[in-house]
């Protein structure tokens, strides 16, 4: 049974809760917030020779108004690599790896089902210049701070 909640009642509530916050102790109501993590981040020009250190060829670091990237081929297969949140210093805070294949029988409902059930990499369907079918797939990576 769901009861309305008369004046009086809300009055009551009202006092109780102003009751609940004046017992809190007066230090756990003034703590301080932690002290701001400080920056992480990858240049991603280490990023690109590292991956080249791994066998793949790489491309050059090219710039997209504020934001880097370079291309990547491995295994037959072309990728890239975007970075994303970056300071003055050129540290990038977060990275994507984005791919994308030929998919002339990918359907929605199979790229929904893909997303629904995978956490990491997310996919669509999109088109190349010519109209080609292509699915995406992208995984991010974000770089934080930790406690040493």
């Amino acid at each position: 049974m769901i009861r309305r909640l008369t004046p009086i009642l809300a009055v009551r509530a009202a006092l109780a809760l102003v009751v609940l916050g004046t017992a809190v102790p007066t230090a756990a109501r003034a703590q301080e917030a932690p002290p701001a993590a400080e920056f992480v981040g990858l240049a991603p020009e280490a990023v690109r020779q590292w991956i080249g250190s791994l066998g793949a060829e790489v491309g050059e670091l090219q710039r997209d108004g504020g934001d880097a990237f370079f291309r990547v081929e491995t295994g037959g297969v072309r990728w890239l690599v975007f970075f994303y949140g970056c300071d003055p210093a050129g540290l990038c805070g977060d990275l994507q790896y984005s791919v994308a294949f030929d998919a002339p029988g990918v359907t929605d409902a199979a790229i929904n089902a893909w997303n629904r059930d995978r956490r990491f990499l997310k996919a669509y369907v999109g088109t190349a210049g010519e109209g080609r079918p292509l699915a995406f797939a992208q995984y991010d990576v974000l770089i934080q701070g930790g406690a040493p």
